[in-house]
This record gives C-alpha cells, structure tokens and sequence, in this order.
C-alpha cells in the first residue's frame, strides 16, 4: 500500500488521504507522502458519529473515490457513507483468512458498499467470483507487486552478511514477513530442527518481520510464543536460528 501511494503522488495528480485502522511501525512513512489519520485513535477521541463526520469532512474534503486495502477496510465504510462515492476494495486474502479474521459484519459491509473488486491474485479472484455473490461482474485481476529497487550486486557477500549481523559463513535459511501463523514461522522452526536431526551444523536461520504471535488469535490457538521458544531450546537450535525483527 505505501509504495502504490508513493507512486500515486510522483506519478499522477491525485491526492491521496490516508485512513489507517491502527498505527504501526511504518505511520511515519505514511505521513511523509500523504494526510493521514489514524481510525483507531479518531474513535477513541470521539465516540459520536455525527461528531466524528465532522472530522472526516474536514480531513478527506473533495473526494471522488474510496480505495480500501484488504478487506478490514470495510469495517469503515458506513462511517464513510455520507461522503456518497464508489468504493473499491482490493481483497488480498483467501476465504480461510477471510472467514477466520472477520467477522459476518464486515464482510455484509464489504458486500453492500463495494462498485468495484481489485483482486491481488488469480486465487483471489477465484475466490471472489466463487464464494461472494455479486463479485464476479465487478472484479479485475491486478497481480500484487512490490517496489522495485536498484540493486548492487557487485558488493562481496561478506560485507552484506556483516551490514545486516548475519554469520560470516555457512549456509543461510532466510525467512521474511510478519510473524504469525498464515506466513508457517512454526513451519520455519521445524525445519530447522530437522536439519539439526540429520547432522547438519553449518547453518543460521534468520527471519525478517514484525512479531505478532501473541496479538493474532489463530495463532495463540496454535499455540504461544513462550512455547514455540521453548521449543528452540529443548531442540538445541537456539545457536541456529534468530528473528531480526524490522530491517530496512
């Protein structure tokens, strides 16, 4: 979301406003290329919704469309209903995540506001068609995509691996997003253990991201943190396997 953003303003004259549902580590990233307001924090300060009305008027003024990214976006849109234009969510996830994170309310809301479907990927698009009456005569298919980034690969391994605390040899197991259970971090700890069962040695596993375990409710149902911490020490993998958190 923030790179589409990003391209918006450099590459269109679109103003873009930006309503997040809650902050995060990348709110200053956000603010520095576009308004922003923090849902969450708009709620709390003012629980009227006439009052909050006010708020978004001010904030959003003139406006011709409203994009929301992935479905929680649709927790919004009656809040939003006065501004009387299009929606058009762009849905990321499957119907397992769907069904499992959001609840029948937000998706009727999603079903009842939403002139217009963006699917992230041919299984989504699938998806929508198949199990969200009325998607499949307004849904198109843009694939996800990242920002693209020059890259030097001239520099020697050995000064990559330092700049960013990896081990100086060895093989490197990499693994990257937020921390929970849709992206198999558990999965992640289990091979490592498997390696360590077959004599192997001369490995680091590293993952990159945010940890979310203990706030995402699938996966305290999967099980804690503690225990998936645990398990790295019962198994002797602890000199194996780090998690660097946010990186750049």
């Amino acid at each position: 979301l923030l790179s589409l953003i990003k391209w918006i303003s450099e590459n269109t004259g679109i103003v873009v406003k930006v309503i997040l549902i809650n902050g995060g580590i990348l709110i200053d990233q956000y603010k520095n290329i576009a308004p922003t307001l923090i849902w969450n924090d708009l709620i709390h300060k003012f629980p009227d919704k006439e009052k909050r009305k006010e708020i978004l008027h001010e904030f959003v003024g003139r406006t011709d469309l409203i994009y929301g990214n992935t479905v929680l976006s649709a927790t919004i849109y009656d809040d939003l209903e006065f501004l009387k234009v299009p929606y058009i969510t762009h849905v990321h996830e499957l119907e397992k995540s769907i069904k499992m994170y959001f609840d029948k309310s937000i998706i009727n809301k999603m079903h009842l506001y939403t002139n217009g479907y963006i699917a992230g990927s041919k299984p989504v698009e699938l998806n929508l068609i198949r199990n969200h009456h009325g998607a499949e005569k307004k849904t198109i298919l843009i694939n996800d995509f990242i920002e693209s980034r020059t890259i030097d690969f001239d520099i020697p391994k050995k000064d990559i691996r330092k700049k960013i605390g990896l081990i100086e040899h060895g093989l490197i197991i990499m693994g990257c997003g937020t921390m929970y259970w849709r992206k198999g971090v558990d999965l992640f700890i289990d091979t490592a253990i498997i390696l360590k069962k077959n004599g192997i040695s001369n490995f680091h596993f590293y993952w990159i991201g945010e940890n979310i375990w203990d706030l995402d409710h699938a996966s305290r149902k999967l099980c804690s943190w503690n225990s998936l911490q645990q398990k790295i020490q019962d198994y002797g993998i602890s000199n194996h396997i780090s998690f660097l958190g946010v990186k750049e």
